[in-house]
């Protein structure tokens, strides 16, 4: 489904143009934050989900995960969260970002706290991934009959105890209350590859239009409020929450599928991982020059997200090249 890659790539443009705002208050913001967030997150659950595997037995599966979202987490924990604050102090250089210096910075992850913001979603989606593959295993050694039923039912239970104790304010540390939240959006994901065929290609894609306007008129009526994936707070009512965030996936997925691929987007969604670890450490040394050479900031904005993107042209081969191990490209450990 090469389709995939282009929606990824969709999503991790927004994820970009989210979190250039740290540098610049730009017009879209509002949008970005109002209608991106709706769907932004749960996209990556969601394909999460679509090829989650439970391998041979809960040993292979969690080295696997660790290969491909904690080795990615930690290295880039430690780089960018130890020493690249460390050398820009000592360098006395401020570029917008926070720093957490001192041996506390090893476990400061621990008590929910970064300096590269975007790797919290490296750890919630390994701790989504351990808590569905126990409710998956569980349900097929106990459940005889309406496994698919009972496993929506669970997962929606414990999604919905998440989004409570974000609403009253209990925290369980390193993002496990946001990635029991999530929780339905993976399961919708793994639901609608197993056991559908709307990913596919088939009949119903000649109304691919109608279902766009459909999924997207619904997601943005139900859009709004707050959304704070990595504090596990959302102003919102929990269905709005629940249904705005399928209906935009699935609006995300209906375009990619029609359209199939757009090169430059679907290279970066292809490797959104490598994105995704860098981009703000990047958009920091971007929005530094630009603001000195660009006083607009609408201009500033949109010539740092431009010049952040394509520098992946380049990051991303020598990101292969020599970083295979930490960005998913080849195991480190071996199974």
């Amino acid at each position: 489904m090469e389709y995939i890659d282009l929606a990824k790539g969709f999503c991790i443009i927004l994820v970009v143009l989210f979190h250039c705002d740290i540098y610049f208050y730009h017009i879209g913001y509002e949008f970005n934050t109002m209608v991106g967030n709706t769907f932004r997150m749960p996209l990556y659950y969601f394909l999460s989900g679509l090829f989650f595997k439970p391998y041979n037995g809960f040993f292979n599966f969690a080295i696997r995960k660790a290969n491909k979202l904690l080795i990615p987490f930690f290295f880039f924990y430690f780089c960018t969260g130890v020493i690249v604050p460390f050398i820009l102090q000592e360098l006395n250089v401020d570029m917008g970002i926070k720093s957490v210096i001192g041996w506390h910075s090893f476990i400061d992850f621990y008590n929910e706290k970064f300096t590269n913001i975007p790797l919290w979603f490296l750890l919630s989606l390994f701790e989504t991934n351990i808590i569905f593959y126990f409710c998956l295993i569980f349900i097929e050694k106990y459940t005889k009959c309406f496994k698919i039923a009972t496993l929506i039912c669970i997962l929606f239970i414990i999604g919905i105890i998440g989004f409570f104790m974000g609403r009253n304010n209990v925290n369980i540390q390193i993002f496990i209350d946001t990635s029991m939240t999530v929780l339905p959006f993976f399961a919708i994901g793994y639901i609608f590859r197993k056991y559908t065929h709307i990913l596919e290609p088939n009949k119903w894609d000649k109304y691919w239009i109608l279902f766009v306007l459909m999924s997207g008129g619904i997601t943005y009526l139900l859009s709004g409020g707050n959304l704070m994936y990595i504090e596990n707070k959302f102003d919102v009512h929990p269905i709005a929450f629940y249904v705005s965030g399928i209906t935009g996936t699935l609006c995300v997925l209906f375009i990619s599928k029609a359209i199939v691929k757009i090169p430059f987007i679907s290279y970066i969604g292809r490797y959104s991982i490598m994105l995704l670890v860098t981009h703000l450490l990047l958009l920091a040394v971007v929005s530094l020059i630009i603001n000195k050479i660009i006083s607009n900031h609408d201009r500033a904005y949109w010539c740092t997200v431009c010049i952040t993107l394509a520098s992946y042209s380049i990051i991303i081969p020598l990101m292969k090249r020599f970083l295979p191990f930490v960005t998913a490209q080849k195991d480190l450990f071996k199974v």
